[in-house]
Order: structure tokens, then sequence, then C-alpha cells
């Protein structure tokens, strides 16, 4: 076989192995996204990873990099603006409360470790972030999204996920090694582009859906995403930043009534059913096919022997992470009429780490931020907290069935 084809059909082996590998979870009633991660970190067996060419890591990396930008594209279009306005006050409490926790005990317990301040920042705020996508998808399997539980931990997912990209931001922009004190003018720059692709978007918006074209939407969102993204790198954003400003862009045209900066064909029924349609299929091609190879990519960067050399360090980010949690979780208790039972909840849901965690892990490691044994503990304790938090929400809703109850 030439090159090609047999990078083509490493790929597809690597793809199917995971999609496996994830459908045995779903059948255990556990997140889909578990499997993912379960299936790269399988990947990362060292003879199995000793079998790949370096030009199948390379597909898989530029895969996995792709992915990730689909992600962020993905959570700016899926944010419920209204929901985000209208989420009660124990909901604000719990995902203020359960990222500020964690990020100021993690950060203080790295620092009294020996690592530098930048170091300790960003494994902080790995720890700090909730994999709300997880968290929404087992209590959609437990019949329990509408109930009060549900209700607070998805509003808390929301504060939680707005945090973590303002963090992300920060971190990206210090990584670009960017003077502090131009910060400020790139902001303005950046403000600007943001500005000019709202305009475009009004404009484009009017014309091509004339035609009321399901590709032709399609293809602008992939376009808008792709051209803020790389205004944003050049700024010092990260194209992360700059795709998920894409998303929250489109997705304020998505949601808001008809106003003179959007013409009322933005909102007849055709177009909304279209633009429904073109983030479903998004979704659908970023978690079904692209997404698996960020998570293959990182199990390839995880090396085995660095769980046994760190397991100390492990088992302490682990602990500290699990009590910055449950802490946050205890403050936001104190202040609001949070029953112990729902308190167990809503820790365990808190607790659940995914995407964006292993994101900022994989972004600090691939630019030599942080060593393997760092990266390898990140991983570990989100691989460890993800797979707790089904088994003891399900325990709760069992032992408290009065939890299910909606509201």
């Amino acid at each position: 076989m030439n090159e090609m084809t047999t990078t083509l059909a490493t790929l597809t082996a690597l793809y199917i192995f995971s999609l496996l590998v994830a459908e045995f979870f779903v059948s255990i009633r556990y997140p889909r996204v578990l499997g993912y991660i379960i299936g790269g970190i399988l990947v990362g067996l060292p003879f199995v990873k000793a079998g790949l060419t370096q030009e199948s890591i390379a597909s898989v990396a530029f895969l996995s990099q792709l992915g990730i930008l689909f992600l962020f594209l993905l959570i700016g279009l899926e944010v419920d603006l209204t929901k985000f306005k209208k989420s009660s006050k124990e909901a604000v409490q719990v995902g203020g409360f359960g990222f500020l926790l964690p990020l100021i005990i993690s950060l203080g317990a790295m620092l009294l470790a020996g690592y530098s301040f930048f170091v300790s920042f960003i494994v902080a705020v790995a720890l700090s972030v909730t994999a709300e996508a997880t968290t929404a998808q087992l209590l959609l399997e437990l019949k329990a999204l509408k109930t009060r539980v549900g209700n607070i931990l998805l509003g808390a997912g929301l504060i939680d996920d707005l945090f973590g990209i303002i963090m992300v931001t920060v971190i990206l922009a210090v990584q670009n090694g960017d003077n502090l004190l131009l910060f400020p003018l790139k902001f303005v720059g950046f403000a600007v582009v943001v500005w000019g692709a709202f305009k475009l978007t009004a404009v484009v918006i009017h014309h091509i859906q004339r035609e009321e074209s399901a590709i032709s939407n399609f293809s602008f969102l992939i376009a808008l995403a792709l051209l803020i993204a790389i205004s944003a790198e050049m700024l010092g954003f990260g194209e992360l930043i700059g795709a998920f400003t894409a998303g929250l862009i489109v997705n304020i045209f998505n949601r808001h009534e008809h106003t003179a900066k959007c013409p009322k064909i933005c909102h007849r029924k055709a177009y909304v059913e279209i633009q429904k349609q073109n983030v479903e299929d998004l979704k659908v091609m970023t978690l079904s096919f692209i997404i698996p190879f960020f998570f293959i990519y990182t199990g390839i960067q995880f090396d085995f022997t660095h769980v046994i050399d760190n397991l100390p360090l492990i088992l302490g980010i682990t602990a500290i992470a699990l009590l910055g949690k449950f802490g946050g979780v205890y403050l936001a208790k104190k202040f609001n009429r949070i029953s112990w039972p729902e308190f167990s909840v809503i820790g365990w849901g808190m607790n659940s780490r995914g995407a964006v965690g292993f994101v900022l892990a994989q972004i600090a490691y691939d630019a030599k931020l942080i060593d393997s044994g760092l990266y390898t503990a990140i991983i570990s304790v989100a691989l460890i907290t993800t797979l707790a938090f089904p088994f003891f929400v399900k325990r709760e809703f069992k032992r408290h069935p009065e939890l299910l109850k909606e509201v």
C-alpha cells in the first residue's frame, strides 16, 4: 500500500475502535464522551502506539485541532443566552463558587508545591472547568433534566462555561507572548473584527436566505468560523476564541426576533428550521466524526509509565479537585435551600470534567508549558472524576427518588 492508503487505513481502524468503545459505554448507560476518552487512552497503550506511523499521528493531530475548533464553534452556537439571563440564584452561586473555589485552592496548592504561577494557573483552570455536555447527557438519560437539580446543574454549567472561556482567553494570550500593555489595543482590534463579522452576517443572511438553501447557510457558518478564528489567532487570542465568537454571532441572529439589523427573512419559519438543522448537522459531524480523533490524539500523548511515576501527584490533584468543587457547592448551599441529597448530586455533577479541560491540557502540553507528568495527572483526574460522576448520581437518585420530581 502507498503512504496515503496506509494512513487512511490507520485512521479508519482508530476511528472504528473509538466508536466501538463509545457504543459499549452507551450500552451500560454511561455518557458517550466517556467511551471516546477511554478509547483514546487505550490507543495510547505502548504496543498500540508503536504501530502508528509519523504520518498517521500527524493526520490525527490535524483532525484533533479541527475537532477542537468545531467544538468551540458548537459551544458558541448552543449557549442559551435566554436561559443564561434567567439562571436562578442557586445556579449562579453554584456555578460561581463551583469554579472560583477550586481555582483558588488548586492555584494555592500548585504554588506551594513549587510550580511557577503560570503553570499553576493552567492546572487550576483545567481542574475548575465542569463538563456541562456530559452532565446534561446523563441527566437526559435519567429523565432528570427538568428537575430542580437538573435546572441548577445546567444553569451552573453555563456560568462555568463563561468563566472557562474567559480563562482560556487569558492563557492563550499569555502563551502567545503578548505584551500585556498591548492587550487593550488588541482587544479593540478583535472587537472591530467581531463588529465587522456581525455586520457581514446580517448582509450575507439577507442575500443567501432568499433561496432558503441549507448548503449556503452551512457553508457560511464554517467560513465565518474559520475567518474569525484566523483573525483571533493573528491578534493573539487564539483560534478557539475566534470559533466560539463566530458561533455566538450566529447564535444571536438565530435567537433574536426581527430587528432593523436582521431582515424579516431571517425569521421566516423555513429559515429557522434550516438553522436548527444546520446546528444539529454540525453537532453530529463534530461529535461523531471529528471529536473522537481529539481523544485519540490525547491518548497517543498519554504516557502510562507516568501514571505510576506520578501516582502521589495524581492522587493529590484528584483530592484537591474534588474538595474544591464540593466546597464550592457547599458555599452555595449555605446561601440557598439545597438539601443534602441535592448537594450530593450537584457536587458530583460539578465534578464531571470533560472536553474543555482536555483541550486546555493539550494546548499547554503541545506548547511545552507543562511537562508530561502534569499532563498525565490532569487527564487522569478528568478520567477519574468523569467515571465517578454517573455512578454516584445514579445512586443518589435511587436512594432519593423525590429528586426526580419535575418542576
